[in-house]
């Protein structure tokens, strides 16, 4: 079993490469996740059983006038560590006085602590969680045969600490749960992966969301202008592409939305299984509104929002949880539903989503987030990072 990082030991790390890259600044991130995996595959009359660790290094090499240049590598002994020093002082150097703290930060100076205290799964509730799924995959297909079911599940602990001169230092830990289900190649019941941060929030429907005969009911290509209800996957992916377009890092707020869209991001969210107290520059986080159902009132940010997408790469302004607020109103009847939706960026300005049918409609970004006009129902975990209720869109 490999080590769990400890702020001593990733100090030692410090320690090391200092003495190495006497020439800069360094800043030093340790990674170590392990994990249990539970498979059901139709050539195996049993479940398959996996386990595994990973640990990885990356640092920041920072010169007196702020820029900086990044490296990783995985393992954490002293070859990793010399490996990823020699990977940042061969790439470019990128940022300045005025982007680097912006980029990475290690935060206020003070040690801080963020833990998840939950026990590790036991692998008779991801095996019976597993069977469940699949069941629900089954009965989703509607006695159409369409290929055998087949799916995993997975359940880690990652352990994060990161140091830099002056004895700056934080830890997190975090518990994760994530699935994957396939009931053959054909949309939407193709490969679909859900992800929590507990078993229990975990959602075996959202596994198996079934192609309902109203999805198709707009007919085929360009839509019918006119309402339509966008629930749970359909609605994530909307939200998902909305966000980065309407708020990312440098949006301008002011812009008019619809009613319907109502979204904060929320790196505290409990069962959010991206996000913490202090993000991975050090920085604490904290939820932000990103509309109000009349105007998009903020933007990703860098402090406080900084979030690797793996331990390989530097921290960048990224969201962690989106979530919708839900209203109390209520979709028009006989409103044409979709449980699917692909959205395709021709252009920062021209996008085209598409449903199963298929059915297609061209918009841009910022008359698609004005007319998302309601919001209704429960909120739903479908896609990772990502909450919201049915969403009625006028197209």
């Amino acid at each position: 079993m490999i080590p769990q990082p400890e702020p001593e030991r990733t100090a030692s790390l410090l320690s090391l490469a200092e003495q190495v890259a006497p020439e800069a600044r360094i800043e030093l991130y340790h990674r170590w996740t392990t994990r249990t995996r539970i498979a059901r595959e139709a050539w195996s009359a049993g479940p398959l059983r996996f386990a595994g660790c990973e640990e990885g290094i990356a640092v920041r090499l920072a010169d007196p006038v702020g820029r900086w240049t990044f490296g990783a590598s995985s393992g954490a002994g002293a070859p990793s560590l010399l490996w990823a020093i020699e990977a940042a002082r061969s790439s470019e150097p990128v940022g300045g006085e005025e982007e680097g703290p912006r980029a990475w930060g290690a935060g206020d100076g003070s040690f801080q602590l963020d833990l998840d205290e939950g026990p590790l799964l036991e692998e008779a509730a991801m095996e019976e969680w597993l069977d469940l799924a699949l069941d629900a995959l089954v009965r989703a297909r509607g006695g159409v045969e369409r290929g055998p079911v087949s799916g995993w599940i997975e359940a880690g602990r990652t352990v994060e600490v990161l140091v830099g001169q002056g004895g700056i230092a934080t830890m997190r830990s975090r518990n994760r749960v994530w699935a994957m289900g396939s009931a053959g190649r054909e949309r939407p019941l193709g490969a679909l992966a859900v992800a929590a941060r507990r078993i229990s929030s975990l959602s075996v429907d959202a596994w198996a969301e079934q192609w309902t005969a109203s999805t198709a009911s707009a007919g085929r290509g360009e839509w019918t202008r006119g309402p339509v209800v966008l629930e749970g996957r359909a609605a994530g992916e909307l939200v998902r592409h909305l966000a980065a377009a309407v708020h990312g890092r440098g949006a301008a707020p002011g812009a008019p939305v619809g009613s319907g869209w109502r979204v904060v991001d929320d790196p505290l969210d409990p069962d959010g299984v991206s996000g913490g107290r202090f993000d991975d520059a050090g920085f604490p986080a904290g939820r932000r509104a990103l509309s109000d159902g009349h105007r998009a009132v903020g933007a990703l940010e860098g402090r406080g929002h900084s979030w690797r997408p793996s331990f390989r790469d530097p921290p960048e302004a990224l969201f962690t949880t989106l979530l919708v607020l839900g209203g109390s109103e209520e979709a028009p009847p006989r409103t044409p539903r979709v449980h699917d939706l692909r959205i395709h960026r021709l252009a920062s300005d021209r996008w085209v989503a598409e449903a199963p049918g298929p059915t297609y409609v061209e918009a841009r970004p910022l008359d698609l987030v004005q007319r998302c006009v309601s919001s209704f129902g429960p909120v739903r975990r479908v896609l990772p990072g990502v909450v919201s209720p049915a969403l009625l869109v006028d197209w």
